[in-house]
């Protein structure tokens, strides 16, 4: 039966045959960004912070993908997918990387 605790509000509860949804790991991420060195424009797995020092670097200034990375395993991440973008291949990434303007923007209509 209708509960009807506001004026033109009614609340019904359906019985449904469906199922609740059943959990799923969040132990895995993926992050995107730029770094220093490593593979570019491809996701590589990294299970540490030593693995991802290794491929991406350690923490440089305006580089901000190692911040997010050591976040994600110090709170218990266990594996994460890091694609770094920007750059040349085995080069640094800003040296490639040009300022974004409102004229290199462009809209797309949905």
């Amino acid at each position: 039966m209708p509960s009807y605790l506001s004026p033109g509000v009614y609340v019904e509860e359906v019985a449904s045959g469906s199922r609740p949804i059943e959990g799923v790991g969040t132990s895995v991420a993926a992050f995107v960004g730029l770094a220093p060195t490593g593979p570019l424009n491809e996701p590589t797995l990294v299970t540490n912070w030593t693995q991802y020092v290794t491929a991406f670097g350690d923490f440089t200034d305006g580089y901000y993908l190692a911040h997010s990375v050591y976040g994600f395993f110090n709170n218990g991440g266990t594996a994460a997918y890091v694609v770094r973008v920007g750059g040349v291949p085995g080069g640094a990434a800003a040296e490639t990387t040009a300022p974004v303007t409102p004229a290199a923007v462009s809209a797309v209509p949905a």
